[in-house]
């Protein structure tokens, strides 16, 4: 077909079908097997000494055989195919849950890779972009052991004096009056891995803001009456020469 959705359509509907038309015919030919045994089985009863009724009643019962026999047949082979499924799942999970602890946990993660990515990640911290402290702190703990303890100490050291120095920047901004950074100076603190530590600059912050907002208000006061005090001098002269008009 020109359709290629069609023809697979197509191509899956024929394929079911004939796997159908297979099982019907199994079904006859087993059909046809047992109606053969039966009928030969009852050809040697004919030669014994048996009523109608009896002869009839062997040969129901030996059908009955024949089918249970295939019944237990298929229930084993049913059986057989869902202990084979199960290990095959057994199998697949022991081999993704290896393939996820490898990938996750990385226990052949060569030093000189991990100090790789350390640098990779204090260079975009470096350049402004926080999250990545995140992953630098969290790469710091998962192999910092590989490193030995006086170099992964060094490298923390390192990581939180870089956080410590945009984190001042964006704070002594906030204690200057531009109070729009102290949400920026609470992203850095964010990023700090220590809670206690995170607490603490999160309230260095708010005092900040507190001290810088009485520095606003103080300067947008002092520009109000700079720039009113002309006009308020000038209404005051207005007043009085309309008193003294009105007196006269």
């Amino acid at each position: 077909m020109d359709d290629p959705v069609l023809d697979r359509l197509f191509t899956e509907a024929y394929r079911d079908a004939l796997a159908r038309v297979g099982g019907l015919e199994q079904e006859k030919r087993l059909a046809d097997h047992v109606e053969a045994y039966a009928e030969l089985f009852e050809r040697d009863l004919d030669a014994r000494d048996l009523s109608d009724s009896e002869r009839r009643e062997m040969v129901a019962a030996f059908k009955r055989r024949l089918a249970s026999v295939r019944e237990e047949r298929d229930a084993l082979r049913r059986r057989r195919r869902g202990r084979a499924l199960i290990g095959g799942l057994i199998a697949a999970c022991v081999l993704a849950t290896g393939g996820l602890y490898l990938a996750s946990a990385q226990p052949f993660k060569a030093a000189a890779e991990i100090e790789r990515e350390l640098g990779l990640y204090y260079a975009k911290v470096d350049a402004g972009t926080g999250a990545y402290a995140k992953r630098y702190f969290a790469l710091l703990a998962k192999h910092g052991s590989k490193l030995g303890s006086v170099k992964a100490e060094d490298y923390g050291r390192s990581m939180r004096a870089e956080l410590d120095e945009h984190f001042n920047e964006y704070l002594d901004r906030v204690v200057a009056g531009e109070l729009q950074y102290a949400d920026d100076a609470k992203a850095w603190a964010k990023l700090f891995p220590d809670k206690e530590e995170r607490e603490e600059r999160y309230r260095a912050v708010d005092n900040a803001f507190q001290a810088g907002l009485g520095k606003a208000v103080g300067a947008t006061w002092d520009t109000v009456k700079k720039e009113t005090g002309s006009l308020f001098e000038e209404a005051g002269e207005a007043v009085k020469k309309l008193v003294d008009t009105v007196e006269r």
